[in-house]
């Protein structure tokens, strides 16, 4: 089995959002610190399911350190800018 950092430098480092959450979920599995860089990449990279910050049991050794907090806001507000924006498309055609 490859390590999470062989399959980023395979893959050039043309991977999607998800592809560096699954990545960031490796290392914390391994409770190894990287987790934050891939988790912050995802992120980055357009990575937004809330519902694994809440609940994902590979970051329950981390979920209230500030790292991980702040990049929960992160993704609430994306989440909650990406509602607002359906809501509005919604009211518009309805009308």
């Amino acid at each position: 089995m490859q390590s999470p950092k062989a399959c980023v430098e395979i893959s050039g480092g043309s991977l999607r959002g998800n592809h560096y959450f699954d990545i960031s979920r490796c290392y914390a599995a391994l409770r190894d610190s990287r987790y934050i860089y891939y988790l912050n990449k995802a992120v980055e990279r357009g990575w937004a399911d809330y519902t694994f910050f809440e609940h994902d049991p590979f970051f329950d050794f981390v979920r209230g350190t500030p790292e991980f907090k702040k990049l929960k806001q992160k993704v609430y507000e994306r989440n909650e800018g990406f509602k607002a924006d359906l809501y509005a498309a919604i009211k518009r055609y309805e009308n």
